[in-house]
């Protein structure tokens, strides 16, 4: 799968899963489901394409119930419509660090 195919899908989950959880409620188990896919994508992309995706500590997560991390896209990756994304959408800190193996937090020390 190419880089342009995870964010087209995750981006496609990440939109289901917020039509589920408005609809069902947050914690109807067809929203985790969609949540759980969106987050196994977002693992998956940056394990394969690791000097590709960085994650940056978002600075606006005050927005969100818990902290987050943007998975941000080097270069951007362009859309079918031809729009260019920056980011595979924010992925809550939790998850990142109970699913990446610590040393890709090592990483991320070390390049700031």
């Amino acid at each position: 799968m190419t880089i342009d195919d995870f964010v087209l899908q995750i981006d496609a989950f990440n939109r289901c899963w917020k039509i589920a959880s408005e609809r069902h409620g947050p914690d109807s188990s067809f929203a985790r489901m969609l949540r759980s896919q969106k987050t196994n994508l977002q693992v998956e992309l940056i394990r394969v394409f690791p000097s590709q995706v960085t994650l940056v500590e978002d600075a606006e997560s005050d927005d969100y119930a818990e902290a987050q991390f943007s998975l941000r896209l080097s270069p951007p990756v362009q859309l079918l419509n031809g729009s260019l994304r920056r980011d595979a959408n924010h992925l809550p800190k939790r998850l990142a660090v109970e699913y990446l193996p610590v040393d890709f937090f090592q990483l991320i020390e070390t390049q700031k």
